[in-house]
């Protein structure tokens, strides 16, 4: 049945490599992939990390005179308590309260003039309102039922900081940004000092607090809650898993229809070409007609596989690649993603075997679809025909996708099991379940028999559509033809 098979694949698979096109875009998009990712994740955390290590450099700014406008009196104030706050680099400065605003930028041109990065700081003070106050005066003016304003709340009023740089200053624009940044990012402690709130209060008002939670029996051990919790790290992955149960499906059906509608139709095409250039009578002399659909189409599907995955490889490579820049650009970034990848080994989702299980269930699941783009080419004696055949295999991987959504095969965790063995249905539910643990090795290995077993059934049939059909003319045949020709049934 399958004579000659293998020099049929050799021939095709060869053929296929010396392809200019083939070539062409393998080494391209495989440069592509490798590259991008080691240029962007450094670059994207360098711009996502710019506006915190920013604030990380300080301003530079040596001397901050403050002034107010007539309700404030900043000379009575100091201003030196936002140095206690802890803030690297913003612990230093010299803050001086002057009474007028004139005042402090004569004094800020003073000590820049004498070499100092120095500053003028105005504070304008917005006082408190009562809203019911307010309303109240302008009911009585227009004679308005204003009951529905008087609720005795209180406009709690804004403060107004603006920074004055001396025109021969040496500061940039960015560093004083950054004394503003700190500043605004403190207001609550500017208010606080503003009120004339002794540095004793601030201190007890910047107290921090910290909750642990106990089980009665743990309370009485001193054994935190957390503690007790058997695997910590799996409790804290889970969100993660979950994620993945919902993505995998989604990433397999993305990679399988571009893989299927890209290689496809080339299939389709090189089981055609000997009927079209006539030599499909001297081939089936020597060749069976099986060994030529399968030589044929496990040839270009072989040359897919081995160009995806290169793609994969050297997209991976420049993943990983790419994590190992980012800690040259942050640490902290670096730490948190190598965090993530040891958690996700630590669910055995990056299991070897498991991996190499999954891979081999998605080559194979297209290798069968690529089955059915040979019954496609088989069934026409002319590439311009065929159109009226390939919706065979684009509407097998498209009932195949909605059958597993409906069925609640899309999340992984709800899966059918019956999925998980329909050879067509496999590649959307295996995948997934081998990565999450869901299904076992075994039953790994007997998706791939009965995927494997099935393709082979398919070019079978396919090879017989093609010795039937190689001296069919004219248009495609219809279903109950075709069956006629497999039956014997048809002339």
């Amino acid at each position: 049945m399958f004579k000659n098979f293998g020099k049929v694949f050799k021939f095709t698979l060869a053929r296929r490599f010396d392809s200019k096109t083939y070539k062409t875009t393998t080494i391209l998009l495989f440069l592509l992939f490798l590259s991008l990712p080691l240029l962007l994740f450094p670059l994207i955390t360098k711009v996502t990390s710019d506006e915190k290590e920013d604030v990380l450099e300080g301003s530079n700014v040596e001397y901050v005179y403050v002034a107010g406008d007539g309700l404030v009196d900043p000379s009575t104030m100091d201003f030196s308590l936002l140095n206690m706050l802890g803030a690297e680099k913003y612990s230093d400065i010299n803050y001086v309260s002057i009474a007028d605003e004139e005042s402090a930028l004569k004094a800020a041109k003073d000590a820049t003039a004498e070499g100092k990065k120095a500053v003028a700081v105005w504070i304008d003070y917005e006082a408190p309102m009562n809203i019911s106050e307010v309303a109240d005066a302008a009911g009585s003016a227009t004679g308005v039922d204003v009951s529905a304003l008087r609720a005795g709340s209180v406009n709690p009023g804004q403060i107004y900081i603006q920074i004055i740089v001396p025109d021969d200053s040496e500061l940039s624009t960015k560093e004083v940004d950054r004394l503003s940044s700190f500043l605004e990012s403190n207001s609550s402690v500017v208010s606080m000092i503003l009120a004339k709130v002794n540095i004793t209060m601030i201190m007890e008002l910047a107290k921090t607090s910290s909750t642990e939670m106990y089980t009665a029996k743990g309370h009485a051990t001193g054994t935190v809650l957390s503690d007790e919790i058997e695997d910590n790290a799996k409790a804290k992955s889970d969100g993660i898993m979950s994620g993945l149960g919902f993505a995998i499906p989604y990433i397999t059906l993305m990679i399988m229809y571009f893989m299927v509608i890209m290689y496809g139709n080339q299939v389709a095409i090189d089981v055609v070409l000997e009927k079209e250039n006539k030599l499909m009578d001297t081939m089936l002399v020597s060749v069976a007609p099986e060994s030529m659909v399968l030589g044929k189409y496990l040839a270009a599907a072989t040359a897919a596989i081995i160009q995806v995955v290169l793609w994969i490889a050297a997209l991976i490579g420049g993943v990983f690649g790419g994590i190992e820049l980012v800690q040259f650009v942050n640490k902290d970034v670096y730490k948190m993603i190598k965090a993530i990848v040891d958690v996700l080994m630590g669910q055995n989702l990056l299991n070897p075997v498991n991996i190499v299980l999954a891979i081999a269930v998605i080559a194979l699941s297209f290798v069968l679809y690529c089955s059915l783009a040979s019954v496609s080419g088989a069934l026409v004696s002319k590439q311009e025909d065929l159109g009226s055949t390939n919706w065979i295999y684009a509407m097998v991987i498209l009932a195949s996708f909605l059958a597993v959504l409906m069925c609640g095969g899309m999340n992984a965790s709800t899966t059918p099991a019956v999925l998980y063995y329909i050879p067509f249905t496999a590649v959307f539910t295996v995948p997934a379940g081998l990565l999450l643990g869901n299904l076992s090795i075994l039953n790994g290995v007997i998706v791939i028999f009965i995927i494997t077993l099935t393709s082979i059934l398919i070019a079978v049939v396919a090879g017989r559509i093609y010795k039937m059909t190689s001296l069919y003319k004219g248009k495609a045949p219809k279903i109950n033809e075709v069956a006629g020709m497999l039956f014997g049934k048809q002339k």
